[in-house]
């Protein structure tokens, strides 16, 4: 009895010894994404069909141009497109109802959305207004926008993230796409 009890004695004291290893973890330290964009390039769009014209980024962007009033600029590097729709208003209740088509198509991502804001934009020399949604959170179209005369042309458009994605991880992205829809709403234009 005295025999075993000195065994199982030095067998605890054997794994005391070895499994107290003094070894120091330190916990991983945070990483944070570095996105490095090259400094953008300006090109003119312009549709034959319907006189749209506007500058766009051409460093990393590339047109679709999937019919006669819609286009679609693709970021391929960073997995994000710009889809734009022209449509040329007939009348008032034309106009209406372009204006009615943005709000149902923007309905669902803003209640997907954590936070909304809204940007407005008005170029009285040009007779053009315009509005930008910015929705943040895990949704598809992060930017919705639309740029009109109020009488001839609607110009709707959204930022589409073409990848299931980490919101925050993307951002830096988003932001740098979002420069270039300042830049094209700032310049568009429908030549008569």
């Amino acid at each position: 009895m005295k025999f075993t009890h000195k065994i199982l004695f030095l067998f605890g004291l054997f794994l005391f010894h070895f499994s107290c290893n003094e070894t120091n973890y330190l916990p991983r330290e945070k990483g944070f994404l570095r996105l490095e964009f090259e400094k953008p390039t300006y090109e003119t769009f312009f549709s034959e069909y319907s006189g749209l014209n506007f500058i766009y980024n051409d460093s990393y962007s590339s047109f679709e141009i999937v019919s006669d009033d819609k286009i679609v600029l693709r970021y391929k590097d960073i997995k994000i497109d710009i889809v734009l729709s022209d449509v040329e208003l007939e009348n008032l209740s034309s106009f209406e109802e372009s204006i009615r088509n943005f709000y149902m198509f923007l309905e669902p991502h803003r209640k997907k959305s954590y936070q909304i804001s809204i940007k407005e934009f008005t170029s009285v020399d040009n007779n053009r207004f315009a509005k930008v949604f910015e929705m943040r959170g895990p949704i598809a179209s992060p930017l919705q926008f639309y740029v009109t005369d109020s009488t001839n042309n609607f110009l709707f458009g959204s930022m589409n993230v073409t990848e299931k994605y980490d919101y925050d991880s993307i951002y830096p992205s988003i932001m740098y796409v979002k420069n270039d829809i300042f830049s094209i709403i700032e310049s568009v234009n429908w030549e008569e």
